[in-house]
């Protein structure tokens, strides 16, 4: 809910009760709840492993305002999907695109460029951090270890110092 001056209203009022204000309780009231519906549109997620990644638009396609106590008795209705039940199938993702308007050249297009970053993505894990450290704790290692005379080698570290003054 808003003011005619377009800011949000406090949630928290004060009851009076016939006492001065000094001594007046305060307490919380939730106004209306505004629901606002987007529609999905085509997104560009690389992480779609398979069809047209989904996200949402911009602007909304339905706003609904709707009282707490309703809002609150719907839900009781009507529990919360499982993650699980959340998911769209590729195809019916790209079946939905192509019903409102996207082209078949569209999503082929996308599904290229989200297969390339994918393709990107795993040869940088290839190369990653992890190597660098693993190559350097191999040497580590294998200074180590004891030589054919039997005793380790290991090797001394190079000490550059300075000092001004």
């Amino acid at each position: 809910m808003t003011t005619m001056a377009n800011q949000p209203k406090s949630i928290i009022r004060k009851h009076h009760g016939g006492e001065s204000e000094s001594n007046a309780t305060k307490e919380l009231c939730w106004g209306d709840l505004e629901i606002y519906e987007f529609s999905s549109i085509l997104g560009d997620n690389p992480a779609a492993a398979e069809g047209s990644p989904l996200t949402l638009s911009w602007k909304h396609q339905k706003k609904e305002v709707v009282g707490i106590d309703y809002h609150e008795y719907m839900r009781k209705s009507d529990p919360r999907r499982k993650r699980k039940a959340l998911y769209i199938p590729g195809g019916t993702r790209d079946t939905y695109l192509l019903s409102i308007g996207y082209s078949l050249k569209q999503l082929l297009k996308l599904s290229e460029e989200n297969q390339a970053i994918r393709k990107s993505r795993q040869q940088n894990m290839k190369t990653s951090r992890f190597d660098s450290f693993k190559k350097v704790f191999t040497i580590a290692i294998k200074a180590g270890k004891p030589n054919k005379a039997g005793s380790s080698v290991v090797p001394k570290p190079n000490i550059v110092a300075s000092r001004s003054g």
